[in-house]
């Protein structure tokens, strides 16, 4: 007993090590917590590199958690591709497409077998955001920026523009600069990987918090690959424009804005030649309709354009300055083949229709179940065409549109 007494510790001895170890527990709870407020991925390049606010909406947020998504169409979802169809600019068997709800999707093999790429996308509930539209890199096919969709307001959720810098594997947000989640449209430049051009819907937020309030469209810049966005310098009434389409072609960008609720302050169609800093209307022809579906021939001449519901095709070959109209069942997609300008296939809802003589002549080449929703030539070997339904049903053409093989139905055959 005596032994135990003269080796146990004074109460000096212990006070020491107590109010050590008290400090260690502080210290390192205090270290945890500011770890915990760390942003999850590294700051935007227009950032402070030490900054710890995620100021351009950049983090990956819970994109590391692949889910999913949706096994078939529900309330407003309905399986859409929108004008997502992209065909690599140098090899006609890669193809890569965005889903409504389900990340993209991508061929290697001329659409015979797919993978799913989702990695870095953000989501909520059960899927990811709706993805209108996707572009290629002329000067690095491995490089790309998509359009994403969600309701108008800040860049706080799952929309906005997207950039990969691996054929698609992997994806992060790209959005500085930009007002609003709502990007319906994306292209590159022809001749660089620096210079490209998105499109944001102008329209009224949903979002809790910013319900009803009014966040306005417009075309905006980039020089920096997305890192960085500008706002354009544009004519006419556009901040409650759509822009659901933006075509490069022989170093000119074209788009068509429209209003849904108000044709009178329609911008109608526009095109810059500096690389989307400036526009410029060309041609007040079509400015009242609803123009959905148009494509622009390689030296930016001849444009066909399908106001929607109309059945109508406009056909211009002065770069939009002047029109005429031809009633051909036109009401979707159209594609001019990148080789000649009067070799166009379009789609008259479920129908694939095909000309030959610039819009003179045509002839009915596919039938399918579903609405179409994009078609795209490959840019490489014109002789290859591929086309998209509502509900991912993919259909192909060897021989420039004359004949068509469906070779996958990519919602039971890929995604469930």
């Amino acid at each position: 007993m005596k032994s135990d007494f003269i080796n146990r510790p004074s109460k000096k001895q212990l006070i020491i090590p107590i109010i050590v170890f008290l400090f260690l527990i502080g210290f390192g709870g205090a270290y945890v917590y500011k770890m915990k407020k760390l942003p999850t991925s590294t700051p935007n390049s227009a950032s402070d590199s030490t900054a710890t606010t995620d100021t351009c909406n950049v983090a990956i947020g819970n994109g590391n958690e692949v889910i999913a998504g949706p096994s078939g169409p529900q309330e407003s979802d309905y399986d859409q591709v929108f004008r997502s169809l992209t065909v690599d600019p140098s090899n006609p068997d890669i193809v890569i497409l965005g889903t409504e709800r389900n990340g993209f999707l991508k061929s290697t093999d001329g659409g015979n077998t797919w993978s799913r790429l989702r990695q870095g996308l953000r989501h909520e509930n059960i899927g990811y955001p709706e993805i209108w539209n996707l572009a290629i890199a002329p000067t690095s096919a491995s490089t790309l920026l998509a359009a994403t969709l969600d309701s108008p307001g800040p860049i706080t959720e799952m929309g906005g523009v997207y950039k990969s810098t691996d054929g698609g594997e992997t994806w992060s947000r790209s959005n500085c600069g930009l007002p609003s989640s709502r990007i319906t449209s994306i292209a590159f430049a022809s001749d660089s990987s620096n210079n490209a051009v998105a499109g944001v819907e102008g329209g009224a937020s949903s979002k809790s918090g910013n319900k009803g309030q009014y966040y306005d469209g417009g075309i905006y810049y980039s020089i920096d690959g997305g890192s960085n966005w500008s706002k354009a310098n544009m004519p006419g009434k556009y901040t409650k424009n759509g822009y659901w389409n933006l075509i490069q072609r022989n170093n000119t960008f074209f788009t068509f804005g429209f209003n849904y609720y108000d044709s009178s302050e329609n911008i109608g169609f526009i095109k810059s030649d500096d690389n989307g800093k400036n526009w410029s209307a060309t041609g007040d022809e079509l400015k009242n309709q609803l123009i959905t579906g148009f494509d622009v021939s390689s030296d930016g001449q001849t444009i066909y354009a399908n106001a929607r519901d109309s059945f109508k095709i406009n056909k211009s070959i002065n770069g939009g300055t002047s029109w005429t109209t031809i009633s051909n069942g036109a009401n979707g997609p159209v594609a001019v083949s990148p080789s000649n300008a009067n070799l166009v296939v379009y789609a008259g809802s479920e129908t694939l229709f095909r000309t030959t003589d610039g819009m003179t002549d045509s002839t009915p080449v596919l039938e399918s179940s579903k609405q179409f929703d994009d078609i795209a030539f490959a840019p490489s070997n014109n002789s290859i065409v591929y086309a998209i339904t509502t509900g991912y049903l993919l259909y192909k053409s060897s021989d420039s549109g004359a004949t068509w093989t469906q070779i996958k139905n990519l919602r039971s055959d890929v995604l469930n």
